[in-house]
């Protein structure tokens, strides 16, 4: 659940970038960061050691330089998480429970929107 999760707060971020203030979009990139990729983070996504230090790099200029963060400071990670929502997470969590209770919940507010 935590590489979908990762990856709905990432895409958002990224496609709402320009419409963002940079105070606010640095807050969510912090927000992001620790929520899903900083060693030992809550809901930690699994993506490789230079992933991991490519975005970490990103936040550390941006926190002891004031640099601004580009737009694609997650696109690594977003891509990471991509493949592993296609290969295996997005299946397992579809026959969860969890799943199941998400789209129950889901249809009660929004049966269009429900997967065929």
């Amino acid at each position: 659940i935590e590489h979908y999760y990762f990856w709905r707060e990432a895409e958002k971020w990224k496609n709402g970038f320009e419409d963002l203030e940079a105070e606010e979009r640095e807050e969510k990139f912090h927000f992001i960061f620790d929520t899903f990729i900083a060693r030992g983070a809550l809901m930690s996504v699994n993506i490789g050691h230079d992933t991991f230090e490519e975005v970490r790099q990103v936040r550390i200029a941006n926190v002891m330089d004031e640099k601004d963060i580009p737009p694609n400071a997650l696109d690594s990670c977003i891509k990471a998480v991509y493949g592993l929502l296609c290969s295996d997470s997005w299946s397992r969590f579809r026959r969860s429970g969890l799943y199941k209770t998400y789209m129950g919940a889901s249809a009660s507010r929004h049966p269009s929107m429900l997967p065929e």
